[in-house]
């Protein structure tokens, strides 16, 4: 399917060929006030790099195991995350996926010799770390807010207690739809809800702090496809200096 048929198809489903001039300024006004409350166009615009350390729990049905995560992004192509998972009884696994420009790679444990090892990403596991890079929420705002950007108002919901205005935001990615929960209240990121039309999942926003001019999330959850993760931010830098290295690929063991 052509990037334009999937765009005609997806301005349909959400209703916004049909939406009135005012319904689409009135999405652009809730994007420009979640601008401002986060920290500013002009701030935003201007992060060079941010990187974060997160430790929570992922749960997979009844199992609960612990997490951290280093979350690493390198504006405008660049980012990087490793995963620690510590099962009971056995050895920490660690998965490290980073991608830079157009090249992705992973790197994980083998199941038998338990050494690391790193493959290129491609096809569409490349697809998933581009929408993981583009959907980063500390800039998803200023993708809803480009004048190219095609947006649809959803009708209100409410997130933990919360009423949020919801916008739609139309993704490069094929028929991946993006919708962004805004609270009325604090005009911040609520909730961020991605599904292309089979599978749903839900990221949740809360306990923001200012950190450099600039609001944070510092507790995440994250579920869907019967996983759910709690993350709670422990460090979080903002524009700091950063090994473009940590990018490349590693060497085999």
């Amino acid at each position: 399917m052509s990037a334009m048929m999937a765009a005609a198809i997806a301005a349909v489903a959400c209703g916004a060929t049909k939406a009135p001039v005012d319904a689409r300024t009135s999405a652009r006004a809730i994007i420009e006030d979640a601008l401002a409350a986060k920290g500013g166009k002009a701030k935003l615009a201007s992060l060079k790099a941010i990187r974060l350390t997160a430790a929570g729990t992922t749960s997979i049905g009844a199992q609960h195991l612990p997490v951290e995560v280093v979350r690493v992004l390198v504006f405008p192509d660049k980012l990087r995350i490793d995963a620690t998972v510590t099962p009971p009884s056995a050895p920490r696994v660690v998965v490290s996926a980073a991608i830079s420009g157009e090249t992705g790679w992973q790197r994980s444990p083998d199941p038998k010799t338990h050494e690391g090892v790193s493959v290129d990403v491609t096809g569409s596991n490349l697809q998933t770390l581009k929408f993981e890079r583009w959907r980063e929420p500390e800039q998803i705002l200023l993708k809803a807010s480009d004048p190219a950007a095609i947006l649809a108002l959803a009708p209100d919901e409410t997130i933990a207690g919360q009423a949020c205005s919801v916008v739609k935001l139309q993704s490069p990615f094929g028929k991946v739809d993006v919708s962004l929960y805004i609270d009325k209240s604090t005009k911040l990121i609520r909730r961020m809800s991605y599904s292309d039309g089979i599978h749903t999942d839900n990221d949740d926003f809360a306990d923001y702090r200012v950190v450099d001019g600039v609001r944070f999330a510092y507790r995440r959850t994250t579920h869907g496809g019967g996983r759910s993760t709690v993350f709670e931010v422990k460090t979080l830098e903002v524009d700091p200096e950063i090994d473009l290295t940590i990018f490349d690929k590693p060497a085999a063991n």
